[in-house]
Protein backbone atom coordinates (compact mmCIF):
# COMPACT_ATOMS: atom_id res chain seq x y z
CA UNK A 1 0.00 0.00 0.00
CA UNK A 2 1.26 3.16 -1.53
CA UNK A 3 1.88 5.59 1.67
CA UNK A 4 0.25 8.93 0.58
CA UNK A 5 2.24 10.94 2.99
CA UNK A 6 6.03 11.50 3.08
CA UNK A 7 8.57 12.14 5.92
CA UNK A 8 9.49 15.42 6.46
CA UNK A 9 13.21 16.66 5.89
CA UNK A 10 15.42 19.66 6.01
CA UNK A 11 14.34 21.03 3.04
CA UNK A 12 10.71 21.23 4.07
CA UNK A 13 11.54 23.84 6.97
CA UNK A 14 9.81 27.35 5.36
CA UNK A 15 6.87 25.18 4.50
CA UNK A 16 6.67 23.98 8.11
CA UNK A 17 7.11 27.59 9.75
CA UNK A 18 4.44 28.98 7.57
CA UNK A 19 2.23 26.54 8.33
CA UNK A 20 3.09 26.73 12.10
CA UNK A 21 3.04 30.10 11.76
CA UNK A 22 -0.68 30.18 10.62
CA UNK A 23 -2.24 27.89 12.98
CA UNK A 24 -0.82 30.17 15.82
CA UNK A 25 -1.68 28.32 18.67
CA UNK A 26 1.90 28.62 21.05
CA UNK A 27 1.96 24.74 21.28
CA UNK A 28 5.65 23.84 20.84
CA UNK A 29 4.26 20.67 18.43
CA UNK A 30 3.60 23.77 16.26
CA UNK A 31 6.99 25.05 15.54
CA UNK A 32 9.68 23.64 12.43
CA UNK A 33 11.99 23.17 14.98
CA UNK A 34 10.49 20.44 17.35
CA UNK A 35 8.95 18.86 14.43
CA UNK A 36 12.64 18.81 12.60
CA UNK A 37 14.20 17.47 15.53
CA UNK A 38 11.70 15.01 16.83
CA UNK A 39 10.67 13.94 13.19
CA UNK A 40 12.52 10.44 13.14
CA UNK A 41 10.90 9.79 16.49
CA UNK A 42 7.54 10.59 15.88
CA UNK A 43 8.26 9.11 12.28
CA UNK A 44 6.85 12.83 11.67
CA UNK A 45 5.23 13.31 7.54
CA UNK A 46 3.15 15.68 5.36
CA UNK A 47 1.36 15.51 2.69
CA UNK A 48 0.40 18.46 0.45
CA UNK A 49 -3.70 18.56 -0.64
CA UNK A 50 -3.66 21.59 -2.65
CA UNK A 51 -2.59 24.57 -1.00
CA UNK A 52 -3.21 23.11 2.56
CA UNK A 53 -0.08 21.04 4.55
CA UNK A 54 -1.47 18.15 6.35
CA UNK A 55 0.65 16.67 9.22
CA UNK A 56 0.88 12.89 10.22
CA UNK A 57 2.69 11.46 13.41
CA UNK A 58 3.10 8.51 15.60
CA UNK A 59 3.06 8.81 19.62
CA UNK A 60 3.79 6.30 21.64
CA UNK A 61 0.78 4.77 23.62
CA UNK A 62 -1.29 6.89 21.64
CA UNK A 63 -1.19 6.20 17.93
CA UNK A 64 -0.67 7.98 14.21
CA UNK A 65 -2.32 11.10 14.84
CA UNK A 66 -3.23 14.03 12.57
CA UNK A 67 -2.95 18.13 13.36
CA UNK A 68 -6.71 19.30 12.96
CA UNK A 69 -6.65 21.13 9.55
CA UNK A 70 -8.26 24.71 9.42
CA UNK A 71 -12.23 24.06 10.55
CA UNK A 72 -13.41 25.13 6.63
CA UNK A 73 -11.72 23.35 5.24
CA UNK A 74 -14.10 20.11 4.26
CA UNK A 75 -11.67 18.67 1.62
CA UNK A 76 -8.85 18.43 3.93
CA UNK A 77 -10.78 16.56 6.66
CA UNK A 78 -12.82 14.17 3.98
CA UNK A 79 -8.92 13.24 3.00
CA UNK A 80 -7.89 12.27 6.49
CA UNK A 81 -11.49 10.12 7.03
CA UNK A 82 -10.41 8.51 3.53
CA UNK A 83 -6.92 8.47 4.84
CA UNK A 84 -7.49 6.67 8.31
CA UNK A 85 -9.67 4.48 6.80
CA UNK A 86 -7.53 2.97 4.43
CA UNK A 87 -4.97 2.18 6.77
CA UNK A 88 -7.48 0.68 8.90
CA UNK A 89 -6.84 2.96 12.05
CA UNK A 90 -9.62 5.24 13.99
CA UNK A 91 -9.35 8.56 12.95
CA UNK A 92 -7.54 10.65 15.90
CA UNK A 93 -6.36 14.28 16.07
CA UNK A 94 -3.70 15.26 18.46
CA UNK A 95 -2.13 17.62 19.89
CA UNK A 96 -5.50 19.64 19.70
CA UNK A 97 -5.21 23.27 21.10
CA UNK A 98 -7.35 24.76 23.34
CA UNK A 99 -8.47 26.79 21.02
CA UNK A 100 -9.10 24.32 18.17
CA UNK A 101 -11.70 22.48 20.58
CA UNK A 102 -14.29 23.58 19.85
CA UNK A 103 -14.77 23.60 16.61
CA UNK A 104 -13.29 20.44 16.32
CA UNK A 105 -15.85 18.42 18.62
CA UNK A 106 -18.87 20.36 16.55
CA UNK A 107 -17.16 18.96 13.52
CA UNK A 108 -17.53 15.60 15.13
CA UNK A 109 -20.43 15.38 18.09
CA UNK A 110 -19.76 12.29 19.12
CA UNK A 111 -15.97 12.46 19.28
CA UNK A 112 -13.82 11.16 22.71
CA UNK A 113 -12.34 13.79 24.07
CA UNK A 114 -8.92 12.89 26.71
CA UNK A 115 -7.03 16.02 28.04
CA UNK A 116 -3.30 14.76 28.41
CA UNK A 117 -2.07 16.33 31.28
CA UNK A 118 1.61 15.82 30.66
CA UNK A 119 1.90 17.01 27.39
CA UNK A 120 0.97 20.48 28.72
CA UNK A 121 3.23 23.26 27.53
CA UNK A 122 4.63 25.88 30.48
CA UNK A 123 4.10 29.40 29.02
CA UNK A 124 5.61 32.23 30.33
CA UNK A 125 5.91 36.08 30.48
CA UNK A 126 8.91 36.86 28.39
CA UNK A 127 9.57 39.92 30.35
CA UNK A 128 9.87 37.46 33.81
CA UNK A 129 12.18 35.09 32.24
CA UNK A 130 14.72 38.13 31.65
CA UNK A 131 14.87 39.97 34.77
CA UNK A 132 12.59 37.55 37.48
CA UNK A 133 10.97 40.45 38.93
CA UNK A 134 9.47 40.64 42.18
CA UNK A 135 8.49 38.34 45.34
CA UNK A 136 7.82 35.67 43.25
CA UNK A 137 10.90 35.04 41.81
CA UNK A 138 13.32 36.01 44.51
CA UNK A 139 14.86 32.09 44.51
CA UNK A 140 15.72 32.71 41.13
CA UNK A 141 17.02 35.85 41.51
CA UNK A 142 19.56 34.52 44.27
CA UNK A 143 20.37 31.83 42.38
CA UNK A 144 21.69 34.13 39.41
CA UNK A 145 23.42 36.56 41.93
CA UNK A 146 25.32 33.60 43.90
CA UNK A 147 26.05 32.16 40.03
CA UNK A 148 27.59 35.99 39.35
CA UNK A 149 29.64 35.51 42.74
CA UNK A 150 30.87 32.62 42.46
CA UNK A 151 31.75 32.55 38.68
CA UNK A 152 32.24 36.02 37.84
CA UNK A 153 34.12 35.26 34.76
CA UNK A 154 31.20 33.80 32.73
CA UNK A 155 29.78 34.98 29.33
CA UNK A 156 26.40 34.09 27.23
CA UNK A 157 26.82 34.15 24.14
CA UNK A 158 24.98 32.80 20.26
CA UNK A 159 26.31 29.95 18.56
CA UNK A 160 28.10 30.11 15.64
CA UNK A 161 30.11 27.99 13.59
CA UNK A 162 33.15 28.93 15.60
CA UNK A 163 31.93 27.61 19.09
CA UNK A 164 30.01 24.80 17.55
CA UNK A 165 32.98 22.61 18.55
CA UNK A 166 32.59 23.52 22.54
CA UNK A 167 28.87 22.69 22.16
CA UNK A 168 29.44 19.88 20.96
CA UNK A 169 32.01 18.26 23.43
CA UNK A 170 29.82 19.88 26.11
CA UNK A 171 27.08 17.81 25.40
CA UNK A 172 29.17 14.52 25.19
CA UNK A 173 30.03 14.98 28.57
CA UNK A 174 26.67 16.29 29.74
CA UNK A 175 24.73 13.04 28.08
CA UNK A 176 27.34 10.68 29.83
CA UNK A 177 26.71 12.16 33.48
CA UNK A 178 22.94 13.03 33.25
CA UNK A 179 21.95 9.69 30.99
CA UNK A 180 18.84 8.43 32.07
CA UNK A 181 17.39 5.37 30.36
CA UNK A 182 13.65 6.01 29.87
CA UNK A 183 12.69 5.84 25.97
CA UNK A 184 12.40 9.59 25.83
CA UNK A 185 15.27 10.35 27.43
CA UNK A 186 17.29 8.26 24.62
CA UNK A 187 15.30 10.16 22.33
CA UNK A 188 16.30 13.35 23.14
CA UNK A 189 19.99 12.59 23.48
CA UNK A 190 20.02 11.13 20.14
CA UNK A 191 18.10 13.87 18.58
CA UNK A 192 19.96 16.52 20.34
CA UNK A 193 23.24 15.06 18.84
CA UNK A 194 22.08 15.02 15.62
CA UNK A 195 21.24 18.27 15.56
CA UNK A 196 24.58 19.82 16.87
CA UNK A 197 26.45 17.50 13.88
CA UNK A 198 24.33 18.91 11.44
CA UNK A 199 23.79 22.05 12.36
CA UNK A 200 24.06 23.86 9.14
CA UNK A 201 21.30 21.21 8.02
CA UNK A 202 19.14 22.07 10.31
CA UNK A 203 20.00 26.05 9.14
CA UNK A 204 20.79 26.08 12.58
CA UNK A 205 18.89 27.86 15.44
CA UNK A 206 17.89 31.21 14.88
CA UNK A 207 17.19 31.52 18.35
CA UNK A 208 21.01 29.62 20.42
CA UNK A 209 22.78 30.68 22.89
CA UNK A 210 26.16 29.08 25.10
CA UNK A 211 27.07 29.55 28.31
CA UNK A 212 30.69 29.73 29.39
CA UNK A 213 32.95 29.87 33.13
CA UNK A 214 36.34 30.86 31.91
CA UNK A 215 36.24 28.69 29.23
CA UNK A 216 34.46 25.89 29.92
CA UNK A 217 30.97 25.52 28.26
CA UNK A 218 28.53 24.96 31.37
CA UNK A 219 25.33 24.59 29.55
CA UNK A 220 23.38 26.13 26.18
CA UNK A 221 19.93 26.68 24.96
CA UNK A 222 18.03 26.89 21.60
CA UNK A 223 15.03 27.46 20.17
CA UNK A 224 13.08 29.70 17.53
CA UNK A 225 10.31 32.16 17.83
CA UNK A 226 6.55 31.30 16.50
CA UNK A 227 4.41 34.58 16.72
CA UNK A 228 4.61 36.14 19.73
CA UNK A 229 6.08 32.90 21.43
CA UNK A 230 9.56 32.00 21.88
CA UNK A 231 9.54 28.25 22.15
CA UNK A 232 12.86 26.51 24.18
CA UNK A 233 13.25 22.98 22.44
CA UNK A 234 17.05 22.61 24.02
CA UNK A 235 17.88 23.40 27.64
CA UNK A 236 21.17 21.98 28.75
CA UNK A 237 23.33 23.13 31.90
CA UNK A 238 25.16 21.34 34.42
CA UNK A 239 23.43 21.06 38.10
CA UNK A 240 27.30 21.20 39.90
CA UNK A 241 27.45 24.63 39.04
CA UNK A 242 25.12 26.70 41.69
CA UNK A 243 22.44 28.87 39.54
CA UNK A 244 23.79 27.35 36.08
CA UNK A 245 20.07 26.91 34.81
CA UNK A 246 18.61 30.10 36.40
CA UNK A 247 21.62 31.84 34.89
CA UNK A 248 20.86 30.58 31.04
CA UNK A 249 17.16 30.50 31.52
CA UNK A 250 17.84 34.28 32.16
CA UNK A 251 20.55 35.41 29.91
CA UNK A 252 18.86 33.47 26.80
CA UNK A 253 15.61 35.74 27.59
CA UNK A 254 17.76 38.70 27.68
CA UNK A 255 19.44 38.01 24.53
CA UNK A 256 16.64 36.96 22.28
CA UNK A 257 13.56 38.56 23.62
CA UNK A 258 12.27 41.58 21.93
CA UNK A 259 9.14 43.76 21.86
CA UNK A 260 7.15 41.16 20.01
CA UNK A 261 8.27 38.47 21.97
CA UNK A 262 5.66 38.66 24.54
CA UNK A 263 5.99 34.56 25.84
CA UNK A 264 8.08 32.16 26.45
CA UNK A 265 7.44 28.37 25.93
CA UNK A 266 9.63 25.73 27.52
CA UNK A 267 7.48 22.62 26.71
CA UNK A 268 6.36 19.85 28.33
CA UNK A 269 7.11 17.72 31.53
CA UNK A 270 6.32 14.44 30.06
CA UNK A 271 5.08 13.87 33.18
CA UNK A 272 8.11 13.94 34.87
CA UNK A 273 7.66 14.55 38.77
CA UNK A 274 11.03 16.65 38.91
CA UNK A 275 10.90 18.36 35.52
CA UNK A 276 7.63 19.49 36.21
CA UNK A 277 8.26 20.75 39.79
CA UNK A 278 11.09 22.86 38.25
CA UNK A 279 9.32 24.36 35.54
CA UNK A 280 6.21 25.31 37.99
CA UNK A 281 8.94 27.05 40.09
CA UNK A 282 9.54 29.44 37.60
CA UNK A 283 5.38 30.52 37.46
CA UNK A 284 4.11 30.09 34.43
CA UNK A 285 1.42 32.34 33.73
CA UNK A 286 -0.52 29.21 31.54
CA UNK A 287 -0.47 25.51 31.23
CA UNK A 288 -0.98 25.00 27.41
CA UNK A 289 -3.44 22.24 27.43
CA UNK A 290 -3.63 19.01 24.54
CA UNK A 291 -6.33 17.24 24.15
CA UNK A 292 -6.53 13.81 22.35
CA UNK A 293 -9.47 14.04 19.87
CA UNK A 294 -10.45 10.25 18.77
CA UNK A 295 -13.14 10.46 15.95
Amino acid sequence: MQDTFRRIASADREKLERFFEKRGTRLCNDSAGAALLWAQYYEDAVCALGDTLLLRETFPGIGTVYLAPEQENDAAYAFLEQESERRGERLLFFPVAESELEALTARYPNAEVTPLRDWYDYLYNASDMAGFPGKRFHGQRSHVNKFDRLYPDWRFEAITEANLPDVRAYFERHAERYHKDNETAKAEEGYVRDFLAHYADYGGAPQSGVLYVGEQVIGFSCGEIVGDTLIIHIEKADIEFDGAYQKLVSEYAKMYVTESVQYINREEDLGDPGMRQSKENYHPVKLLEKYLVKV
